[in-house]
């Protein structure tokens, strides 16, 4: 499985009106300095979108703060915002927007490579490499 962003550098990382800066907070531990970008052929299988909204409502809660979508879920172990995010997904071909905080997630059946190595490049845009001037 791969996951990314739809933008370069999408607003609800960093500045979500309902997650503050938690969203970007949270992905700082994870990814890398560098932004690849992925061209799939269309019709690629297995491409969807997702909200990571549900994984940010629950860690906030976890954490002790105000549930900052109100969802009423059962935060203590992750389990019920865990199924809505996989609840969530939509196939990238009818996503139309909607999610508060979407991510693209690339899924491949079995063992193998969900990416093939072609379809990957360096993105022109890197906003996580800082530049001296």
């Amino acid at each position: 499985m791969v996951e990314g962003f739809l933008d370069p550098k999408p607003h609800w990382l960093d500045d979500s009106p309902h997650f503050g800066g938690d969203g970007g907070r949270r992905w700082r531990g994870y990814i890398g300095d560098r932004l690849l970008r992925v061209d799939l052929p269309p019709g690629f299988q297995g491409v969807w979108v997702a909200d990571y909204g549900h994984p940010l409502e629950a860690k906030a809660v976890q954490q002790g703060k105000p549930s900052p979508l109100n969802l009423g879920y059962d935060c203590r172990m992750g389990h019920e915002a865990n199924r809505a995010y996989a609840n969530s997904l939509v196939r990238v071909e009818t996503y139309s927007g909607g999610h508060l905080a979407p991510l693209v997630t690339v899924m491949r059946p079995g063992p193998g490579i969900a990416v093939p190595r072609p379809c990957l490049s360096v993105a022109s845009v890197q906003p996580r490499v800082r530049t001296i001037g």
